[in-house]
């Protein structure tokens, strides 16, 4: 925030100074009376905008350095609001600055309570400001400034007291211990002539000694660093008859040594003091402000506005940017786009010429794709009747009484197949033509997630079940039913001794002992006793890698 109209409101009059080329320049002077306030009404709706700040020197000033309980945050505000209206009931311009706490006792907190008590004074001039809109960013007290003043010039001293002249011969003195403002009073005599401002200066000096003995703000004997502001003639005159005393030590400043020392830029009478304060107050670095939320609301709006300008700025460019960028990564998509459809076409052309260089074939590639997919699956699922014969045979080679006749084999996932499916026997070997029925079955018996084949039935942990069914005959034939039926009993028993086998049952008996059937015969007949038939299901289970 940078300041660039300051109104300089004094009890007698009001001044303005506008910053120009990197200086301060006086712009209009109007006494306080009701007939300035057309003029000054004027100057404001020539240039309304201007953020602004008042700077008053008033007599109207009152200042107090108060303890206050030592607590945080919004209690603290609270406490602060409380004691000020306690104090200066009669002006809503006060303000409250700690000034750190207590090394003894309860440890409470120093506050210096300021206030402006006269009011009207500076409501006389404001209202016409705030009609026109006048963005204030502050109002601040020349004493209150000063304090920057001294910590720009880096006077430390344990009680120092500032003396600087202003226009109408002004005489302003601010004491402070250290950096902290304790007192300040301004008095005004009708002279100009450097004897006559140095007698009344030396008398002002000791009636402020006085005054800061009764208030107990100077220790009995403690010597004073008068601090005096000044330049040219005047300067060299109060450096001749100020003389140093056990109790007073005279320090002259320069005013516009201060202004470089300061980097500030400009020339500054002696008796216009108050353009050094203007200058300090352009950066308002004090937080010790006088106004109201009420009296700042339109620089606030100017400041939001500013921001709201700014962050649209801002938007604005990252917005071209982020367009930018857009444009040059789509332009570079168009590229890879125009790149891609030229390498297609390419690739597009050299699979015409080889496509029509191969010769011709009966199947398409999609179906030959098929076949191949189809081969793969049986070559990994292959399975071969070789096991099982090998075990049949040393089931015979111990029966030799048992003859065969047919020998059905089939390979299966599922021990149960035959008895679920019940078809018929020239199925189960399939032929060329059925190889894609055999794959639809193998892959609806694959297992599902949850453990069981996607028909229903139970996996069996990955292995693989051949399944015969053995028809044969008993030699020799005609036996008696007793000796026939044990000859097939035998060979199933050995069967089951087998390992290798899972299950062996009879499906059909030379001789079927069903109650359910009759049986029924001529016993004078001499009929040619028939072949003794038989049925047998062998279930073997085979790993896929044994195969």
């Amino acid at each position: 925030m940078t300041v660039k109209r300051v109104f300089y409101i004094t009890s007698d009059n009001l001044a303005i100074f506008l910053w120009r080329e990197g200086g301060w320049r006086e712009e209009l002077s109007l006494p306080n009376s009701p007939g300035s306030l057309d003029a000054f009404d004027a100057c404001l709706v020539r240039q309304p905008d201007v953020i602004s700040c008042l700077l008053v020197d008033l007599v109207e000033e009152e200042h107090r350095n108060e303890t206050v309980p030592h607590v945080g945050g919004r209690d603290r505000r609270a406490l602060l609001q409380r004691k000020m209206k306690h104090l200066f009931r009669g002006t809503p311009y006060c303000t409250a600055q700690l000034r750190g706490r207590e090394k003894f006792g309860r440890r409470d907190a120093r506050v210096l309570f300021s206030a402006l008590t006269n009011p009207d004074a500076v409501e006389f001039w404001l209202e016409g400001m705030i009609r026109r809109k006048v963005p204030i960013a502050g109002i601040y007290s020349l004493p209150l400034i000063s304090q920057q003043l001294l910590k720009g010039l880096k006077i430390n001293g344990a009680h120092t007291l500032l003396l600087s002249r202003h226009r109408n011969n002004l005489l302003r003195q601010s004491f402070f211990t250290g950096y902290d403002l304790k007192a300040s009073r301004l008095s005004s005599r009708e002279t100009r002539s450097g004897e006559a401002w140095l007698e009344f200066l030396l008398d002002e000096v000791q009636r402020t000694r006085r005054y800061l003995g009764r208030q107990q703000l100077l220790p009995q004997g403690a010597p004073l660093d008068i601090c005096i502001l000044s330049q040219g003639d005047q300067l060299e005159c109060l450096k001749a008859g100020c003389v140093d005393t056990d109790s007073s030590r005279y320090h002259f400043i320069d005013l516009n040594e201060v202004l470089v020392k300061l980097h500030l830029k400009g020339d500054i009478p002696a008796d216009r003091a108050e353009l050094l304060f203007v200058h300090l107050v352009r950066k308002a670095k004090s937080r010790l402000d006088y106004a109201r939320p009420a009296d700042r609301r339109y620089f606030i709006m100017h400041q939001a506005r500013l921001g709201l300008m700014a962050a649209g700025m801002l938007l604005a460019l990252g917005s071209a940017g982020w367009s930018a960028g857009n444009i040059f990564y789509a332009n570079e998509l168009k590229e890879q786009t125009a790149t891609a459809s030229h390498q297609i076409r390419q690739l597009r052309k050299r699979y015409e010429r080889a496509l029509a260089a191969m010769p011709e074939v009966p199947a398409n590639p999609r179906a030959m794709r098929s076949a191949v997919e189809i081969g793969k699956e049986l070559k990994r699922r292959k399975s071969s009747p070789r096991a099982m014969l090998v075990a049949l045979s040393k089931g015979l080679a111990v029966n030799p009484h048992i003859q065969l006749d047919e020998i059905r084999w089939r390979a299966t996932d599922h021990p149960d197949a035959q008895d679920r499916r019940r078809d018929s026997m020239e199925d189960m070997q399939p032929g060329p033509d059925d190889m894609p029925d055999m794959m639809d079955e193998n892959t609806a018996a694959m297992p599902a997630e949850d453990g069981t084949a996607e028909d229903g039935m139970q996996d069996h942990g990955g292995a693989l079940y051949q399944i015969a069914i053995i028809k044969g005959w008993l030699d020799p034939a005609g036996a008696d039913y007793h000796t026939t039926f044990k000859l097939v009993e035998d060979f199933i028993k050995t069967l089951r001794r087998d390992r290798a086998f899972v299950a062996v049952e009879a499906l059909a008996m030379p001789v079927n002992v069903d109650p359910a059937v009759v049986l029924a015969g001529e016993s004078k007949l001499d009929v040619r006793a028939a072949r003794a038939m038989f049925e047998i299901k062998a279930v073997m289970r085979v790993d896929h890698d044994a195969v």
